[in-house]
């Protein structure tokens, strides 16, 4: 696999291309978004050990900076705490919408078979997003997250809800607590959608057997023959 930098006109990010990457051949999109605090290198060592040949990785830095110590800085999608806003909120949705239509004609990418997902503050702005977006969505991936407000995504959201979601969280996340996956996955369901959902006896964290399970329901979602059926066969 290799991986590139790019400043774009909107976020910087990493593309992790896949081994043997052939730019002529359509490929699987996955999003990652990392958490509050992070930056886009995190989640991008979480590609190699999902697949290194099926698809094409991207991952973000959020756009604000943010000082965690005196000489540490990391990123953020939005405020937390007390500075929290939904007009902040939405202020990182609109910094996804014009990436994300950035990086689908930079690389010509097909719109149906996009995989957006992330881990904490990530996965909030995942939730979102996608399930804003299923013409351009296939799969929604939250990682140790949450829903942060069920009655404005409630407004966004479209009449058929088949989008596939994968949902995992530990039982012991003190971060953010597994009790918000679950009202997550009640929500949605109540909502019409059926998540995968997974609990793991960890912390706010991925597991490797979260990884194992995120990959299973990514190969369902986008089967490989989809695409290119020689990947398909050296599985």
């Amino acid at each position: 696999m290799t991986t590139k930098i790019h400043q774009g006109k909107s976020l910087q990010y990493l593309i992790i291309e896949p081994s043997l990457y052939n730019p002529e051949r359509s490929y699987p999109l996955i999003i990652l978004l990392h958490g509050f605090g992070s930056h886009m290198g995190d989640l991008a060592g979480l590609c190699p050990l999902l697949d290194t040949h099926s698809y094409l990785y991207i991952c973000p830095n959020a756009p604000l900076h943010i000082e965690l110590s005196p000489g540490m800085q990391g990123y953020a999608w939005f405020p937390m705490g007390n500075e929290f806003t939904h007009e902040s909120f939405n202020n990182g949705l609109d910094k996804i919408t014009v990436f994300m239509k950035e990086i689908c004609e930079k690389y010509d990418i097909q719109t149906d078979k996009i995989i957006f997902g992330g881990f904490s503050q990530g996965g909030m702005i995942a939730y979102h997003y996608g399930l804003s977006n299923p013409e351009m969505i296939r799969g929604v991936v939250a990682l140790s997250s949450k829903i942060p407000s069920t009655e404005c995504l409630q407004t966004s959201l479209p009449e058929n809800r088949t989008q596939k979601i994968f949902i995992s969280h530990g039982t012991r996340d003190v971060v953010i607590p597994v009790n918000y996956a679950r009202r997550a996955r009640q929500f949605l369901e109540d909502v019409g959608y059926q998540p995968t959902y997974k609990e793991y006896d960890m912390h706010h964290e991925i597991s490797t057997e979260n990884i194992g399970d995120l990959l299973k329901w990514l190969k369902d979602v986008i089967p490989l023959n989809e695409f290119d059926p020689e990947m398909n066969e050296r599985e």
